[in-house]
């Protein structure tokens, strides 16, 4: 009329043993035995099983019956479970024990994704962030990986932490944000065992094109220079037809050359902002000229052939008068 529930507790990721919790065996249903004597109510406590170094443990003999195994002691560093494990008291079977019922847990963790304040799907690799505990024990310092993220386990319960940026890659500007959280009793973050915080570096991207007065399509092999205020040059390209990207640039005043004339220079403001800047001038092209001689040539002929036709329609009602 009795046996006992036997278990494991193991980390999830690892299959490690987990020592250091407890749970309570909580009955699932009024246990009644058949002589009719109610055992347990639904909802009583039958027993509480702390697990070994082995994370192995077992009740003592219970009566037949459905129970819940309800955690109540948390191991260090793991997150408190979110519900019950069913667990089922039956009659003995020859000399055998009873299955072990497995369960698993995971450690609380904190994860950071960092990406291009632009482009979301650009991930951004290689920034060193600090965390600290607001008790001053807990000092760490991680770099995002090739896919810009981190992961951050074996929190202390009951602390607050926080997580900084103290350095940032390329042409990138720091986030200087305090992200902060806290670990509760039960190994929880706003009551979740994980959480992500999204953050995101940006840069100064401006582009620079040339397109042709007339038709305003892009315009090829013309050298194009930008210098700062100072008139130091930043960059130099033949136009390709497609807009040139630079990025990282400081925010003020820039000058934009072509074909090195200095009658031809054009000055932009770049600003201090997350959107690309776009700078497009339009010049004079061969095709554009050659165009415009075209409509004229048509405009001239136009206006010969009215002339003519003026002259003739005269002619002819003059003959007629």
């Amino acid at each position: 009329s009795k046996n006992i529930i036997r278990m494991e507790l193991k980390d999830q990721d690892n299959g490690d043993a987990i020592t250091g919790a407890s749970f309570d065996v909580v009955a699932a249903e009024n246990i009644i035995t058949q002589d009719g004597t109610t055992r347990y109510k639904e909802g009583d406590i039958a027993d509480t099983i702390t697990v070994d170094q082995d994370g192995y443990g077992e009740s003592k003999e219970l009566y037949l019956g459905n129970y819940l195994l309800r955690q109540k002691e948390v191991p260090e560093y793991y997150a408190k479970l979110a519900s019950d494990t069913a667990a089922a008291v039956e009659s003995k079977t020859g000399s055998g024990k009873p299955s072990v019922q497995e369960i698993t847990e995971e450690k609380t963790s904190v994860s950071v994704v960092l990406t291009d304040a632009l482009y979301d799907t650009q991930y951004i690799s290689g920034a060193a962030f600090k965390m600290t505990s607001d008790d001053g024990t807990t000092v760490r310092n991680v770099r995002t990986d090739e896919k810009g993220r981190f992961t951050i386990t074996d929190l202390k319960k009951n602390t607050t932490y926080h997580i900084r940026q103290v350095s940032a890659v390329s042409d990138y500007q720091i986030d200087n944000a305090d992200y902060s959280f806290t670990v509760n009793g039960d190994g929880l973050i706003d009551g979740e065992k994980e959480v992500s915080f999204q953050i995101k570096n940006r840069m100064i991207r401006i582009s620079v094109g040339v397109r042709d007065k007339l038709f305003k399509g892009q315009v090829s092999d013309v050298n194009i220079a930008v210098k700062d205020a100072s008139g130091t040059v930043v960059k130099v390209w033949n136009s390709t037809g497609l807009d040139q990207t630079l990025e990282g640039l400081e925010p003020g005043e820039y000058i934009v050359l072509f074909d090195g004339r200095d009658d031809l220079e054009q000055k932009i403001v770049v600003e201090d902002k997350t959107e690309l800047q776009e700078f497009r001038f339009e010049r004079w092209t061969t095709a554009d000229i050659g165009a415009i001689l075209a409509l004229s040539l048509v405009v001239i002929g136009l206006i010969v052939l009215l002339v003519i036709f003026m002259k003739h329609a005269r002619k002819k009602k003059a003959e007629e008068e």
